[in-house]
C-alpha cells in the first residue's frame, strides 16, 4: 500500500467498546413496581402505492386510519373489553369502524393504487415504578401481573427506562 493511503487508514480505524451494560459504579439499579399496563390498539392501515409498471418509481405508503385503544391493568379485563384475552393474557378493544371505500379513495393519490384495509394490533407494556414508567416485553408484562395480583413485592432492575430482570417475592 502507499504511505498516503496507510495514514488514511489508520486515521479512520476508530473503535468503539462496550464494556458493560450497568449503571454508575457497575450496578445495574433496581426498583420496586406496583402495576403492570399494556396498552392494545387496533388500527385499520390501508397501504397505496404506485408500481414501476405504471411509468413511475416504485414507492408506497401507509395510511392509518381509525383506531381504538384499551389499558389493560394487572392482567385483569378491563370493563370495555370486546375480545381476549389472548396468548399474552393481553384483552383487546371493540374494533374500529373499517374505513369505506370512498374514504380509502379520498387518501388516494393520482396514479396510485391501493391493498384492501387491514386491521393491526400492537401493545405497548410498560411498569410502574418508584422511579418512573419501565418499558417492558409481554413476558415480563405477564410475571409483575402474575406477581402483582399475588400481593407479591416486585423488584424489577433496569437499565435506562427499560426493564430488565424481575424478582417476586411474597410479602
Amino acid at each position: 500500500m502507499k504511505p498516503q493511503i496507510l495514514k488514511w487508514f489508520a486515521i479512520s480505524m476508530t473503535f468503539l467498546t462496550l464494556t458493560s451494560c450497568t449503571g454508575e459504579n457497575g450496578i445495574v439499579p433496581q426498583t420496586l413496581c406496583n402495576t403492570a399496563t399494556a396498552i392494545a390498539t387496533q388500527t385499520w392501515e390501508v397501504t397505496y402505492y404506485i408500481s414501476k409498471t405504471s411509468g413511475g418509481m416504485n414507492t408506497q405508503r401507509t395510511h392509518s386510519f381509525q383506531s381504538n385503544t384499551l389499558t389493560n391493568l394487572n392482567g385483569t379485563k378491563p370493563v370495555n373489553a370486546a375480545s381476549g384475552p389472548d396468548d399474552n393474557g393481553i384483552w383487546w378493544p371493540a374494533l374500529p369502524p373499517r374505513p369505506t371505500a370512498d374514504e380509502v379513495d379520498q387518501h388516494r393519490e393520482t396514479q396510485e393504487r391501493n391493498d384492501p384495509p387491514l386491521l393491526q394490533r400492537s401493545v405497548d407494556y410498560q411498569l410502574g415504578c418508584e422511579t418512573g414508567t419501565l418499558l417492558t416485553d409481554a413476558l415480563t408484562y405477564r410475571e409483575v401481573s402474575r406477581a402483582v395480583r399475588l400481593g407479591q413485592s416486585v423488584s424489577v432492575s433496569y437499565l435506562g427506562n427499560r426493564a430488565l430482570k424481575v424478582e417476586a417475592k411474597n410479602p
